[in-house]
C-alpha cells in the first residue's frame, strides 16, 4: 500500500535554464547547506529575494530554523538568506578561495 503525500512541484526558469523545486520531503538543500557549514565548503544557490532571482556562490556560517547566515561573494559581505527563498543548491566548481 502506498502512503499519500503532499507534495507540491514549483516551477522556476532561470536564464533559461529549468529549476524545479519540491516543497515538502525534500532535504537536498538542507543537505548542501549543511555540508557547506560543517565542512567549510563554497555552495551555488539559485536564489529568489525581493530585487528577484540571482545566482550566489555562498560559505555557509551558521543556519537558524529558516534563516542562513552566510558570506556572499556577490556581495562580499556577510549576508541572511531565507531557506524558503532557495530554490536550488549544488556544490560549487569554480576556483573560489573559502573564508575562514
Amino acid at each position: 500500500m502506498l502512503a499519500k503525500a503532499n507534495i507540491c512541484l514549483h516551477i522556476y526558469f532561470y536564464f533559461g535554464i529549468l529549476i524545479l523545486k519540491i516543497s515538502e520531503g525534500d532535504n537536498v538543500i538542507d543537505h548542501i547547506l549543511g555540508s557547506s557549514l560543517e565542512c567549510n565548503l563554497i555552495v551555488t544557490i539559485i536564489y529568489s529575494g525581493s530585487a528577484g532571482i540571482s545566482e550566489r556562490n555562498i560559505k555557509v556560517l551558521d543556519i537558524h530554523g529558516n534563516s542562513v547566515k552566510a558570506y556572499c561573494y556577490l556581495r562580499k559581505q556577510v549576508r541572511y538568506f531565507k531557506k524558503d527563498n532557495i530554490l536550488s543548491a549544488a556544490y560549487c566548481k569554480g576556483h573560489l578561495k573559502a573564508i575562514s
